[in-house]
Order: C-alpha cells, then structure tokens, then sequence
C-alpha cells in the first residue's frame, strides 16, 4: 500500500518534466495543424556539416547521423533562432534548410524563365514548386517570405571548345542574420545548387551553405 502511494505521488513528477531534446537542439513549441502533422513540439538544431553542406545528399546524411531529418524553421521564432547561429568571428554563414525544386519545375525552368510566384500550375511557389522530406514542419514561413523568384541560374564552360553548362539553384537556404539587412527583412531565403558548390558565369566559385538544418521530435 506504502509503496502504491509513492509511485502514484512520483508519477506527476515524471510526467510534468519538459521534453529535452539531444545535445546541439534547441526546443521549440507549436501548434499543430494538418500542415505540420499535429506536432506540437520540435527540436531544431543547426549542425555544421565542416564541409559543402549545399550537396544536397550530404546534408541529407549529416541529419539522419543525427537521428533527425532536415528541417526549416516554421516561424518567426524558429527562423530567429536559425539565422542568428553565425560562424567563427561572428560571420555570416548559409544554412541548408529543407525543400529541393520538383523536377519537372526544374524542367520548365531549364526552358523558359519566368517568375514563379506567376505561374498558375503545378509550379507556382506556394504549390508544388518544391518538395520537402519533413513531414512534422509547416513550410508556409518559408515560402510566405521567399522571394518572388526564389531561383537563379549560372552558366559556364571549362573552355571554349566544350558545350555550354546550365545549372540551377533549386535547394533552399537561409542567410545568416549578420547578412545584409536587404536580405533579412526579406525573410533571408534564398536558393542555392543542390549539387554542391558550381561556378558561376564568370567561372567564379558561388557561395554555398557549410551548416544543415536538422529537426527531429524531443527525447
């Protein structure tokens, strides 16, 4: 009977305890809706790949070592959270968030450039323009505060011999807050190759995400 009341007296205790999330998450409270699976709470962390985290696969490996999935902040909190992690020096660093441009949007893209936030079909930016792995995140921040035209293009060749090279950027990313006020107070979204680091018509390196976001449910 003794021993019936202490664990009936301890079980508020246990069941009124935070949820934690792993070491490098940070906690986060939602609502829940159909858009983010019903998840009230998540754990987001931005882990630092130490290499081309745009590769979208590799981005992808460095979440799942995590026992997570790449991820987006889902608000403003989140999004404050995320793009105030900077890197050594307090300088400014591109995170690689979830969402990769359908294929067959990249196609249409390949042959004609338009806006796509003007596109009635398949591929208009609040549709199916992009498709995400993270089924417990709400990605209308993301996409309500993107830019109209969220993509960009780079051309090159290795010389003047060979064919020319098209490449798209049509992976998601986030600027770092210590990005220029411009890009901030637009949400700091941008995309990037999803390939890894391309050079750029003037055969110049392009900047590329060296952190992932990851997200995963608390421990």
């Amino acid at each position: 009977m003794v021993s019936a009341l202490l664990l009936f007296l301890t079980l508020p205790v246990v069941f009124s305890a935070d949820p934690k999330c792993p070491e490098g998450f940070h906690y986060f409270k939602r609502v829940p809706t159909a858009w983010n699976n019903y998840t009230k709470e998540w754990c987001l962390g931005v882990i630092d790949g130490k290499e081309d985290c745009s590769n979208r696969d590799f981005a992808r490996s460095i979440c799942i070592n995590h026992n997570a999935t790449i991820s987006m902040p889902e608000n403003k909190h989140e999004f404050e959270f995320v793009a105030n992690v900077s890197g050594p020096g307090a300088t400014k660093m591109n995170h690689a968030i979830d969402g990769q441009m359908s294929p067959r949007c990249v196609n249409k893209y390949m042959k004609h450039f338009y806006f796509f936030s003007e596109e009635k079909g398949e591929c208009n930016l609040k549709r199916g323009l992009f498709l995400f792995d993270d089924i417990n995140t709400d990605p209308s921040y993301v996409l309500d505060h993107a830019q109209d035209h969220p993509t960009g293009e780079s051309q090159h060749q290795v010389n003047k011999t060979t064919a020319m090279v098209q490449s798209i950027r049509s992976c998601l990313g986030i600027y770092s807050a210590h990005e220029t006020k411009e890009y901030y107070s637009r949400g700091g979204f941008f995309t990037e190759f999803c390939f890894g680091q391309q050079l750029n018509e003037y055969n110049i390196k392009a900047d590329y995400s060296r952190t992932v976001v990851c997200g995963r449910p608390p421990l």
